[in-house]
């Protein structure tokens, strides 16, 4: 209805409580803490993984033309917007702050590398995409793209939002 109707009142005052519904509901059901856990598990196998493929990189080049094995693992650097160029400056950052391996699992600790200038935070910025593109493709996150519109309003996010996956 029109601003300072009865109508309005009671519509505007209705979705803004189911508004609060739907954010409980998801809160209550640990659906967003859940998928953050999960994310930070992905980010840190890739990261593990990662420094392996870094450590390798050149020999993997060498042998790129004579092995499909090779040419998978510098495919799958590239998937994730890794290219040459990104993976020397990753290189250079791994020279001057080695990881860390604890517990098994390797450590990048990539924030020593801001204080490298440029170079430094276009490298950490390079990985941290990475990663991000690596914890969103293994934990599936429905945006706003994937939803039909009907799941932008409040009421209907709250009722299928266990749903949304198979959107997705």
């Amino acid at each position: 209805g029109n601003p300072g109707t009865l109508l309005h009142y009671t519509t505007s005052n209705a979705e803004t409580i189911i508004n609060g519904f739907s954010q409980a509901t998801n809160v209550v059901s640990f659906m967003g803490w859940w998928n953050t856990r999960m994310k930070s598990l992905a980010m840190l196998e890739m990261q593990h993984n990662f420094v392996e493929l870094i450590n390798k990189y050149d020999k993997l080049l060498a042998k790129a033309s004579a092995q499909s094995k090779a040419e998978l693992e510098i495919a799958k650097l590239a998937n994730v917007g890794l290219g040459q160029a990104e993976i020397r400056s990753i290189q250079k950052m791994f020279k001057k702050h080695p990881p860390k391996k604890e517990d098994g699992i390797w450590e990048m600790e990539m924030g020593r590398w801001l204080d490298e200038g440029e170079e430094g935070i276009r490298a950490y910025n390079n990985v941290l995409t990475a990663l991000e593109s690596v914890a969103t493709r293994a934990i599936m996150t429905p945006g706003k793209g994937d939803l039909p519109y009907f799941m932008s309003n409040g009421m209907w996010k709250t009722i299928l939002q266990f749903w949304t996956y198979g959107f997705v």
